[in-house]
């Protein structure tokens, strides 16, 4: 008696450790790689964007000393500066032109205020840094300032931002010297900038729900608004990990926590021409959901297939025992000795392929039932049914384990000359049989269309499992149509069925990986279709009505890169 207890938990433990053991490294290891990819995308994605964010400011201001430029050589402008007028002193106060002329040139600099919709105010100084006309009020000596003095010695100046001396509110200025018709300095345009337009630049790029985007000034005080703390501009300092790296190494991304106090995956990028610090942060938990989803996913399958090993090796070896237990002492002896044989052979190679092939533990088990099956032959109908019942599941959890493995190689695409309409019959061909015996219709409305640059295959396996997902939205039959059009410099593959349809909470899921509503799926069928036609820079649309069909509509660009 002791013996079979023995021979039995000898069996359990190097089943378990011929199986999960690797099963669990495996999927450890395809976890990582996959985790791995998902930071650097992410990482990349908010790093973009601060580069992006960068480009547009330096642009915008860079615009806007253009738009100095060309106020500063309108006609009307040397009018003020040249008209007879008598200044109090050559650094003295406001100069003086008639008032029917002053009244006309104001109007001239509001229109091109409110034309331009970039600024607060527009002034004119004269070459004494004394105010002539503006779109505000009256402004004292300017002379000191240095916007001012570069500007009058033919520099354009773009300030920092800055309190202002007038408003004592944040501000940013612009200057350009203005020259007569002898290109000679005569005075000075001052434009004073619309806070607000760049911070609008700031917000214009979403970085999902808890993300945001803001600029810091040297000293860390805050340029733009802040999402989370109004009224922040050159009131609140930040001394953030992300803020101390962008002045040190001026360039990168990380996880740090930010003014808020909340961890936070930042990307940061020092700009030398303003000498400002852009900052694009998220946080953490919503950076990182996808990969959240893909460990919860991964730990749930190894858990699963853990536990049916479990269960497998609990019931074969408790079987195997009991009926070990009804033979004679000779007999058992001898079909002891053989089964240790059998088991160790499987292990064996088990063992061999087990680095390279997830699927082998797996195959080991329901090899072992069908063995099992064939040495009880009639003996025990329950047995059997436990047996049969053993068999399915692990296939159905090989097949789960296969496709995520088979999703996580990333394989380049192979491009040539493809011509879609083509690729839709070759793989109608393979498809038409089940459909018929699904009773559904296939409608074909294929346009003539150019060849396009891609990856023949890859596109069809795409194909093939947008298809075979309609096949099983319409188990009683029903009609597929499937159309191809060229529009809009792209070739458009519409996929429309009179299936079930998906529900309005479900849209957002479908391509998320593992998400099915089906029995026997793995829910990678449509991420892979998704992931074939992102890499051929196209995009799909999904349209749904619960009791009336899908629609799936992909559009590929037509590009001559072969």
């Amino acid at each position: 008696m002791r013996e079979y207890k023995n021979l039995q938990r000898l069996l359990i433990i190097i089943f378990l450790l011929l199986s999960i053991v690797p099963l669990s490294l495996v999927t450890y290891l395809s976890y990582e790689r996959s985790r791995n990819s998902l930071y650097k995308s992410i990482t990349k994605n908010l790093t973009q964007i601060a580069k992006d964010k960068a480009s547009s400011i330096n642009n915008w201001i860079f615009e806007r000393v253009t738009d100095a430029k060309v106020i500063s050589k309108s006609p009307w402008i040397r009018e003020a500066l040249e008209h007879p007028r008598l200044p109090k002193s050559a650094n003295g106060g406001q100069a003086q032109i008639p008032h029917s002329l002053h009244a006309e040139l104001t109007h001239h600099l509001k229109l091109v205020k409110e034309n331009y919709g970039y600024y607060d105010e527009l002034f004119i100084l004269d070459i004494y840094g004394n105010f002539v006309i503006g779109t505000g009020g009256e402004e004292e000596n300017k002379s000191d300032r240095d916007y001012f003095i570069n500007a009058r010695n033919g520099m354009p100046v773009v300030t920092d931002i800055r309190e202002s001396e007038s408003t004592g509110k944040p501000t940013m200025l612009i200057s350009h010297s203005i020259r007569d018709k002898y290109n000679k300095v005569v005075g000075v345009l001052v434009e004073r900038i619309k806070l607000d337009l760049i911070s609008k630049i700031m917000r214009e790029i979403k970085v999902g729900k808890t993300g945001e985007s803001y600029l810091l000034n040297k000293e860390g005080y805050f340029l733009t608004e802040s999402k989370f703390e109004p009224d922040c501009v050159l009131k609140k300092k930040v001394s953030t990990e992300g803020y101390e790296n962008c002045i040190q190494y001026h360039q990168g991304v990380g996880e740090y926590i930010d003014y808020r106090g909340r961890p936070v995956l930042g990307s940061y990028l020092w700009m030398p021409e303003r000498k400002w610090c852009l900052m694009v942060e998220q946080d953490v938990h919503e950076a990182f959901s996808q990969i959240s989803t893909l460990r919860n996913t991964t730990i749930g399958i190894c858990l699963a297939t853990i536990v049916l090993v479990i269960g497998a090796s609990l019931i074969l070896s408790g079987r195997i025992i009991n009926i070990l237990k009804k033979k004679d002492d000779e007999l058992a002896i001898k079909t002891k000795e053989l089964l240790r044989t059998e088991k160790l052979s499987a292990a064996g190679k088990l063992a061999a392929g087990i680095a390279h092939e997830i699927g082998n533990p797996l195959a080991g088990i329901i090899n072992c039932v069908k063995l099992i099956s064939r040495e009880l032959g009639k003996e025990s109908k329950k047995v059997s049914k436990y047996l049969t019942s053993i068999e399915r599941e692990a296939m159905r959890c090989a097949k789960t384990i296969r496709d995520f493995l088979n999703f996580t190689r990333e394989s380049e695409l192979k491009i040539g000359e493809v011509h879609i309409n083509q690729v839709i019959e070759d793989t109608l061909l393979l498809i038409t049989p089940q459909c018929a015996s699904q009773k559904v219709i296939i409608d074909k409305e294929l346009d003539t269309i150019p060849t396009i640059a891609a990856d023949g295959v890859q596109l069809g396996q795409a194909f093939t499992n947008i298809i075979l997902n309609s096949l099983s939205a319409m188990p009683g039959g029903g009609k597929l149509r499937i159309q191809t059009l060229e529009k809009d410099k792209h070739i458009e593959i519409v996929f429309s069925d009179t299936g079930t349809g998906i529900k309005e909470e479900d849209m957002g899921k479908i391509f998320e990986p593992f998400f099915t509503t089906k029995r026997e799926g793995t829910g990678l069928g449509l991420l892979v279709v998704y992931d074939i036609i992102d890499k051929h820079d196209g995009s799909i649309r999904v349209e749904s009505e619960v009791g009336k069909g899908t629609k799936f509509t992909i559009r590929l660009p037509i590009c001559q890169r072969f």
